[in-house]
Order: structure tokens, then C-alpha cells, then sequence
């Protein structure tokens, strides 16, 4: 298939950013399963986004295309404790790098998260019952955000997932 990806694009699009919020930091969304993700998370770092939040699928390798741009915070999508273990274990031996932060995705997330339909109903694996596990196993890799997300609709649901 034709890949309608573009720098041009994506050079266009956080200048228009800029024009809204000046300096403040901007983030982009990267899925590991897009057409030239390698070449898309360069790109992102050359033409200023400060942020990389990246999922649908692990992105094990993500800081080896951000390498040269130390100060763009790595941010994956996870939706476990373990894909957490593995992106550390892994961005750590590899990279001597660790994420900023991490979002946790539930079932309720849209879906590509790998969750198996009896999963989905399963209360063991609702976000809220996630993320206490996944904040216990960031804690053995340092101290970064665990981001909630998926399924949150209103204050109460905010209020749910604070830890």
C-alpha cells in the first residue's frame, strides 16, 4: 500500500502548533505499527516535538531512533505490569535509558491493546485494577508518572484512578 506519510506534514503541523501554545511543550502520538515508525520518531524529535507518546504495540526500540535527541521525553502505552518490565528491562540494557512516563491503557481504551474478549470483562483486568500492579513496578525502576487512560469519562472516573 502507499504510504501518505509526509515531514512536510508533520512540519506543518507542529508549526501550527507553536502558533497556538508558543513554547509550551508538544507531544505527538506514534504507533509502533505505522509504516516507518523508526523514520516518523526522528522526524518528530528534528522538527521540535518535545513529547513521544507511543503504543499500539511495545515500542522496545523507540530510544534508539530518539538517540540523538536526549531531551525528548519517551513516553510508551502500556497495559500491564509486564509490558512495563519488558520496555524497561529492555530501554535500560540497551539504551541506558528509562521511560518519562507511561500511560496505562485498560480494556476500555478502543481495543488494541491485546486485551481477549473474556479479558475485557474480567474485572482483574479493568484499569482500575491495574494500576496499583503497574505503579509497583515502576517504582523498582525509579520514580516516573503512571498516566491512567481508557474508559475515564467523567470526574468521577478521574477521581477512581488518582492514586
Amino acid at each position: 500500500s502507499e504510504n501518505f506519510y509526509s515531514r512536510e506534514g508533520l512540519q506543518t503541523l507542529i508549526n501550527n502548533a507553536r502558533k497556538v501554545c508558543g513554547d509550551a511543550p508538544l507531544g505527538c502520538n506514534i504507533l509502533c505499527a505505522s509504516n516507518d515508525y523508526a523514520r516518523i520518531a526522528r522526524d518528530a524529535c528534528e522538527v521540535g516535538f518535545n513529547i513521544i507518546v507511543s503504543g499500539a504495540g511495545l515500542p522496545t526500540n523507540l530510544p534508539e531512533f530518539t538517540a540523538d535527541f536526549p531531551d525528548v521525553a519517551l513516553v510508551p502505552i502500556i497495559s500491564s505490569p509486564k509490558a512495563l518490565k519488558i520496555i524497561c528491562k529492555r530501554w535500560q540494557s540497551r539504551y541506558n535509558r528509562l521511560p518519562d512516563a507511561v500511560v496505562l491503557e485498560g480494556p476500555k481504551s478502543g481495543g488494541h491493546q491485546g486485551f481477549t474478549y473474556e479479558q475485557c470483562l474480567d474485572p482483574n483486568y479493568q484499569l482500575e485494577n491495574l494500576i496499583a500492579p503497574v505503579v509497583e513496578e515502576a517504582k523498582n525502576w525509579g520514580s516516573f508518572p503512571v498516566i491512567a487512560a481508557g474508559g475515564i469519562w467523567d470526574k468521577k472516573d478521574i477521581e477512581n484512578t488518582i492514586t
